[in-house]
């Protein structure tokens, strides 16, 4: 049981840590390509009307005309139920779409309550649920929607007409623009989380049951297993990836709702079990009102008396109270000392933190993130419960198996000092670096789940380094292509002089510190001259990187040009620690040809004259410099700069 609690404490954590960066590799991308697949949040400002639009003779709704001016329009910064609602079932909202250009435009919304019409210039573009009669009054989910908007979208009207008969009305959650696969990569990104949590916790869960089916006098593997399993099904529900599991919004919307009063009520009673009752017997009472909260929100949202969004504010409320008074429980018994008390009290805290926050971010009491966080606090309480079922079970174990252990121990001794050598051996070899031994012990040894874990990790970690390995190979066939590309440009820059078709103006641009070098480079100071050009420090304007960029003096003449697209074509080819690397060679509109390579921070040679005489030394530069040479000479290259003209 204890090693299950660790491997399960190291799943949260790894999950967590896999999560935040799905797209880790998105710097290889271009500067183009990431504008045109970018995710933001959408800017533009909304207006708002309550009340239904009055129709054309065609029957056309007006309000879904552009620049409809049938009624007064106020903006509004959150389209989540915007004031003067009144009584009012329908809202229109509508915006004049802004934004950059995007390959597949797409505007997400991650939640509408509840039934809704969208409109492009008129035009329906997507429609979910019913918008009149007792249809439109059924429970419809949370479905995240993707409305598809025109290549060209800019400047036109977005209107959206919306039904709720209940509390919410509006656009809920993030409003995020671009397209259809970048929001798609956006939300495996953050919904990877709870989905992957809801997995394990559902595992969990019904492992729990299990030993409660084999353990049936031990009722605290029943709350346990009841409120794991709650849980982790809440978790799906709340992510954007369960669809890849169902797709039914209005199926996994009840699952979200109605988990809740599961999740307070077997909490309560697996506390009950582990402390005692409470002040006043408030532990079982509390869970016993919980679990009659969750019995009548079935009944009624299924006879149809109330929708599902009616039963979820009262809930709420509820919810937050009992937070409270399992808190001022847990603290009670914490101060008296008691180890289970201190345990639930910290595992409890953080997720009851985590719970008010999205509650009164749901009720629309607080403002913030939309990002449900719950599930991050939820998760440690699931690890706190499972630490006091783990200690709880391992006193009984104790209690009752001390003795046959001590019998057994002497025999068992010197097979597992002897099991534990070979696995410290094996150990030790995979830490050397052997990643092809298999580690192993002999069947039902009880070692053999340590060295089953560090076979695991043995496989896992060769994974990584073929994985690697296969990632720097894809690196080095990049730089490759953009050294081809590199070699090409300059090709044709040296073809273009050669026809006498010379890139350079008549009177050469001015280049200076503050100054832009072509379309992407800021230009940050000079670092020197020499003959061919000046060489300055700039900065990317796309990823602000800084390089070294050196711009030719000469361009009018047909040699000087030459003879630097030469040196680009050069370079380029050349692939070594102890020789400059080239980023990329371009003209400006003014005729301005340069040369983009790599920064190289550091001090000149003769900063260091005082150590000429000393031979380590000069071995070591004269070693660096001679292997930068020798790659030149193998690739046929001989280096001539020759010496500037005296102006005497």
């Amino acid at each position: 049981m204890l090693r299950l609690l660790a491997i399960c404490c190291l799943l949260l954590v790894s999950t967590w840590g896999c999560s935040t960066d799905l797209h880790g590799l998105s710097h290889l991308t271009s500067a183009a390509q990431h504008t045109e697949r970018v995710v933001v949040p959408y800017a533009g400002a909304w207006q708002y009307h309550y009340g239904d639009s009055p129709r054309d003779a065609k029957g056309q709704l007006l309000y879904a005309v552009p620049h409809a001016a049938l009624a007064a329009w106020p903006s509004t910064e959150q389209p989540f139920v915007p004031p003067g609602r009144g009584e009012e079932e329908v809202l229109w909202l509508r915006t004049t779409l802004q934004g950059p250009p995007l390959v597949d435009p797409t505007l997400f919304l991650q939640s509408v309550n509840q039934s809704f019409q969208a409109f492009l210039d008129g035009q329906l573009i997507a429609e979910v649920g019913s918008m009149q009669g007792r249809a439109a009054r059924r429970f419809t989910g949370e479905p995240r929607t993707y409305l598809p908007l025109d290549p060209h979208y800019q400047g036109r009207v977005l209107a959206l007409r919306i039904f709720s008969p209940h509390r919410y009305i509006g656009v809920f959650g993030e409003i995020l623009l671009g397209s259809r696969a970048s929001i798609l990569a956006y939300q495996v990104q953050h919904g990877a989380t709870a989905f992957v949590l809801g997995l394990l916790v559902i595992g969990i869960g019904l492992l729990t049951l299990l030993l409660f089916a084999l353990r049936s006098s031990e009722s605290v593997y029943l709350f346990y297993g009841v409120f794991t399993l709650s849980t982790g099904l809440h978790f799906l529900g709340r992510s954007s990836l369960h669809e890849i599991i169902y797709s039914d919004p209005s199926l996994w919307g009840v699952m979200v709702v109605l988990s809740l009063p599961l999740v307070s009520s077997s909490m309560s009673a697996f506390m009950w079990k582990t402390l005692g009752p409470g002040p006043g017997g408030v532990l079982p009472k509390l869970a016993l009102v919980y679990l009659l909260y969750f019995v009548g929100a079935v009944l009624l949202t299924v006879s149809g008396v109330l929708n599902l969004w009616q039963v979820l504010y009262p809930l709420q409320l509820l919810m937050l109270v009992g937070i409270a008074i399992l808190m001022a429980t847990l603290l009670q018994y914490a101060r008296r000392g008691d180890t289970v008390g201190r345990i639930l009290s910290v595992g409890f805290g953080l997720c009851a933190s985590a719970a008010v926050f999205d509650i009164l971010a749901a009720m629309g009491i607080i403002g913030g993130s939309h990002h449900i966080i719950s599930h991050y606090g939820v998760a440690a309480l699931v690890v706190a419960l499972g630490v006091v079922l783990v200690r709880r079970f391992t006193l009984i174990a104790v209690m009752t198996d001390r003795a046959a252990r001590l019998e057994q121990e002497a025999q068992l001794q010197a097979q597992r000092l002897a099991e534990q050598s070979n696995l410290l051996a094996a150990a030790g070899m995979m830490a050397k670096g052997d990643l092809i031994s298999q580690i192993s012990v002999p069947t039902g040894s009880e070692l053999a789940p340590l060295a089953l874990a560090l076979d695991s990790m043995r496989q896992d970690l060769l994974q990584k380094v073929n994985e690697l390995e296969l990632r720097n190979l894809a690196v080095r066939q990049l730089n490759e292509e953009l050294r081809r590309q590199i070699e090409q440009r300059s090709r044709r820059l040296m073809e273009t002089v050669a026809q006498g078709l010379s890139p350079a103006a008549e009177k050469p641009a001015h280049i200076a510190p503050g100054k832009r070098l072509g379309d992407h480079y800021h230009v940050l100071g000079t670092i020197g001259s020499g003959a061919m050009g000046t060489v300055f420090e700039v900065e990317r304007t796309t990823d602000h990187r800084r390089f070294a960029a050196k711009v030719l003096t000469e361009a009018r003449k047909k040699t000087a040009l030459l003879r630097f697209a030469r040196e680009a074509q050069i370079l380029c080819r050349l692939d070594h620690p102890n020789l400059i690397s080239i980023v990329d060679i371009d003209v400006t509109k003014d005729g301005v040809v340069f040369l983009v390579m790599e920064l190289v921070r550091g001090a000149v040679l003769k900063q260091f004259r005082d150590r000429f005489g000393q031979l380590p030394f000069a071995l070591t530069v004269l070693r660096q410099m001679t292997a930068g040479l020798a790659t030149i000479h193998r690739s046929g290259i001989v280096h001539r700069d020759a010496p500037q003209p005296n102006p005497a």
